[in-house]
């Protein structure tokens, strides 16, 4: 995997994706359990900022209750459309890697005129293989959904966060419908 990483970082000249293949090896005890102590690390820190102690002027006790994200750079795909895509972890590797709680739910769904701009270039070999899957017109009707993540341990807040998103979006007129198959 080396030589690999190596021509992909400088005859590819694509160092993100470099930077993926570069860590596909066995691992030792020693380089797991140093993994291990930097996600322990992180998840203090994230910990700190969510309850508000390392945000500046602070959020008081209140902290955050929820945060509404994107769960995956593209809506759903088709029946066997990550074939391609398996680099890209989608936003929810974040939330997997703190043991936060998080739900996914539709929102609305794709429409053909979600076209990409004809300006769009790809930045890396991720991106390019994430987004050649990615056809407006294919994917129609598909949902899009948003990610609400709460605290670890707390599924019942992220739940009744769902609910009020649920509950928000009927009262505006724009509950999600699925469709039929």
């Amino acid at each position: 995997m080396k030589i690999y990483a190596w021509y992909v970082r400088y005859i590819r000249r694509d160092p993100i994706y470099a930077g993926l293949v570069d860590n596909f090896y066995e691992k030792s005890v020693a380089e797991y359990y140093a993994l291990i102590a930097r996600r322990e690390d992180y998840r203090a820190r994230w910990f700190k900022v969510w309850r508000g102690t390392e945000v500046e002027g602070g959020l008081g006790d209140k902290g955050v209750d929820f945060i509404l994200t994107v769960p995956n750079a593209l809506p759903a795909v088709p029946h066997r459309g990550m074939r391609h895509g398996w680099k890209a972890c989608g936003y929810t590797f974040l939330f997997n890697l703190l043991d936060y709680s998080a739900g996914v739910m539709p929102i609305t769904h794709v429409k053909s005129t979600d076209v990409l701009p004809r300006s769009f270039r790809a930045r890396n070999r991720i991106e390019r293989e994430n987004y050649r899957m990615y056809d407006a017109t294919a994917m129609e009707g598909l949902p899009v959904g948003v990610e609400v993540v709460g605290r670890r341990l707390e599924e019942e807040r992220v739940l009744e966060g769902m609910k009020l998103i649920e509950r928000l979006m009927k009262g505006a007129g724009l509950g999600y419908v699925g469709i039929p198959l």
